[in-house]
């Protein structure tokens, strides 16, 4: 839910660029601009599937790929629009109803396309012609899932279970506890420390962590009011708090709550418990494993430790002598606008 753009490459051969340019592509777009189905991997859930989409089209290059979405013992419809354009296609929003329940949103992702055999090439994704080819791709792994981070919509989840994770996390602002985010990989918690007399309809107090800055430990918070009728947030200031020194920033920042199983999705996805938090991380990076590699330039190597292994040092393992005071607390960076919290204005 990080809110619930894909590599695009350029050809370098001169030659190869020119006869593109001397013969656009109109095959890949056709087989857009006409009704059928194409086949894709979609992720969700940490888990691979291949789902059929069918082609819609519509006036001026638009169209849409449509499936059917059980739940609840409906049945419903969920889409994605596109436009056709000289470059390929961009893909402009993404939407279900189903349940009693719409949702919709925008987005915009620019994607080349080119077709190969048995197959679009959607960016660096594949639209398979078949269910053949698409199961195939899913047997051997083929990192070539379609990647819908920037057109994500909220999962479907039963109104009782939203219910749920609402009362708790309403709970623990009005009661005081931990909630827990993504650091990189690794799950943080953020402490909460509820208002010693609450207001009515809502719940008021401070998210709050331990920070180090110039070799001195503090404390990092975030002010909140909660709108429990409403489902909105009020963020009320940053301030970092030292034995000698304070400071702090005045904001008024009203942001929506979306709540799904065991996390609310606020500036970023907050889970009520570390276990949720993990499991999240570990879905994260299943996704990942199967979407296109995307160009870099970063020389660091890439992560491959558990999430445990990412959270507490390795066993035997040293580090230079530094004063205690100097040590950073765990996920805690010594400078950013969120004074170490997931959230802020």
């Amino acid at each position: 839910m990080r809110a619930w753009g894909l590599a695009v490459f350029a050809i370098g051969a001169a030659g190869v660029a020119m006869a593109q340019r001397a013969t656009p592509p109109t095959p890949a777009p056709g087989r857009l601009a006409r009704p059928g189905a194409l086949y894709l991997i979609v992720v969700e859930d940490g888990a691979a599937r291949c789902q059929r989409w069918d082609v819609v089209p519509g006036a001026a290059g638009q169209g849409q790929l449509t499936r059917e979405v059980a739940f609840g013992g409906e049945v419903g419809a969920e889409w994605l629009d596109f436009e056709i354009n000289a470059g390929g296609l961009s893909l402009t929003g993404r939407g279900r109803t189903v349940a009693k329940r719409a949702v919709s949103m925008t987005c915009t992702v620019p994607l080349p396309v080119s077709e190969l055999d048995g197959a679009l090439a959607v960016g660096a994704s594949r639209w398979f012609l078949d269910a053949a080819g698409c199961a195939a791709a899913l047997a051997r792994h083929a990192p070539v899932a379609i990647d819908l981070r920037d057109c994500e919509l909220e999962p479907l989840l039963a109104a009782e279970v939203r219910q749920a994770t609402k009362r708790d996390f309403e709970a623990l602002l009005r009661g005081g506890g931990d909630v827990y985010f993504d650091d990189d990989g690794r799950c943080v918690a953020a402490h909460v420390q509820a208002s010693r007399q609450q207001p009515a309809g809502g719940a008021s107090g401070q998210f709050w962590r331990p920070i180090v800055a110039r070799g001195v430990r503090g404390r990092g918070s975030v002010g909140y009011r909660l709108l429990t009728a409403r489902d909105e947030l009020l963020l009320l200031g940053r301030s970092a708090t030292f034995p000698d020194s304070s400071y702090g920033i005045g904001c008024l920042r009203q942001t929506h709550l979306f709540y799904g199983r065991g996390e609310v999705f606020v500036d970023r996805p907050l889970y009520l418990t570390r276990d949720g938090c993990r499991a999240a991380v570990r879905a994260a990076r299943e996704r990942e494993a199967w979407l296109p590699a995307e160009p870099s330039f970063d020389a660091t190597p890439a992560r491959t430790e558990s999430i445990e292994a990412a959270e507490a040092p390795a066993p035997g393992e040293t580090s230079p002598v530094r004063r205690e005071a100097e040590v950073p607390a765990p996920g805690g960076p010594t400078s950013d606008d969120h004074v170490g919290l997931p959230v802020g204005c």
